[in-house]
């Protein structure tokens, strides 16, 4: 999995970094073959001081095959709280994304067997 990590108003330190590329890559093992090679990480972290206290942001676009995008975002006063929300909001999305590739799968074999028990017959339709 490719990880692009950027930071807005944030110095994206190497510790920050290495948490973030550990959690995305624990994430990375929840994934079908053939989207993680594909898969791409982008990670934006921001610092959005206000008046009553420090507000880090962790945004992640997860880009997979074909086509999919999962998006979290979360704002928490420590950012590597918001890194651990972030894991967990891409964890519960990831789910339905096998969920979906599982299911077509299935669909996919379930209609080769038809097939294949159809070509088996010959052509007066009795059993070889």
């Amino acid at each position: 999995m490719k990880v692009d990590i950027n930071g807005k108003n944030f110095e994206v330190e190497k510790d920050i970094k290495d948490y973030v590329v550990k959690k995305l890559n624990k994430l990375a093992r929840k994934l079908p073959k053939n989207a993680k090679q594909a898969a791409h990480a982008i990670v934006t972290l921001k610092h959005a001081p206000t008046n009553k206290a420090e507000r880090f942001e962790a945004d992640v676009l997860l880009r997979l095959p074909p086509k999919e995008e999962l998006v979290a975002k979360e704002a928490t006063v420590n950012m590597f709280a918001a890194v651990d929300i972030v894991e967990t909001k891409l964890e519960s999305q990831l789910e339905k994304y096998r969920t979906r590739f599982s299911e077509n799968r299935t669909k996919q074999k379930t209609a080769m067997r038809r097939m294949r028990k159809l070509a088996d017959r010959d052509f007066w339709g009795k059993q070889n």
